[in-house]
């Protein structure tokens, strides 16, 4: 499979009571694996975790915390499809594809509504995060995802396919078609490594604090006992 069959995988499927102020984003991209290697045995699996992202604040993306899903100006968002529609409140977790496809294969069109950035204008950054070790099939987890958990992360401020830039304007009714991440197996030029989950979720600082002191503690005591 080459880079065009791969975009023609992008399923354009009208919504039903879809937001009036929605916007279309179709993606479709891969290969997508897990954080262990880039061979089709570490290929996210159909049913694994996958996220939007905005980045409301424009000052970049934040990594992810243990103990939730977006970190800083980040914000998880809501989105619609045929699989998760507007009146069942849509969903801000999900799997690989509206339908069936092969591992690593990510190809959904997903509508976001505008008014969940409180009336703003102007642009947005957007990224697309996935989780090889979780499950999105049921939507997003009410707990985060725990430390030190891999997680895979893409954006594109540049196209480099002819598609639309991962940065779009917050008009209601637009269209976009986002530039994919496309590796040498799919006739595309980006690193085999851009389709890892390379990142790996952090603690809040509370919480890196309260295990700094616990390992002070401990070696503390091994002291005394040593002594």
């Amino acid at each position: 499979m080459k880079l065009f069959p791969l975009i023609s995988l992008l399923s354009f499927a009208a919504c039903a009571a879809a937001p009036a102020a929605s916007i279309a984003l179709n993606i479709s991209m891969g290969y997508l694996c897990g954080g262990q290697g880039a061979s089709e045995a570490d290929r996210m699996p159909a049913d694994g975790l996958f996220m939007l992202v905005a980045d409301v604040g424009g000052d970049g993306f934040d990594d992810v915390p243990a103990e939730g899903w977006a970190a800083g100006t980040d914000v998880v968002l809501v989105v619609y499809d045929n699989e998760f529609p507007a009146e069942a409140g849509g969903t801000r977790g999900f799997d690989l594809a509206s339908g069936s496809s092969e591992n690593g294969l990510f190809s959904r069109t997903l509508l976001i509504d505008t008014a969940q950035f409180g009336g703003g204008t102007g642009s947005v950054s957007l990224a697309l995060r996935w989780f090889p070790t979780l499950k999105g099939s049921g939507g997003l987890p009410s707990s985060g995802p725990g430390a030190g958990v891999a997680y895979g992360e893409f954006s594109r401020t540049n196209p480099i396919y002819g598609l639309d830039s991962w940065t779009i304007n917050l008009n209601g009714g637009a269209s976009y078609t986002l530039d994919p991440l496309a590796t040498p197996d799919l006739g595309g030029t980006d690193p085999e490594e851009d389709g890892m989950a390379r990142h790996v979720t952090v603690p809040e600082p509370a919480a890196v604090g309260l295990l700094m002191l616990l390992a002070l503690a401990v070696l503390s005591g091994r002291g005394r006992f040593l002594s």
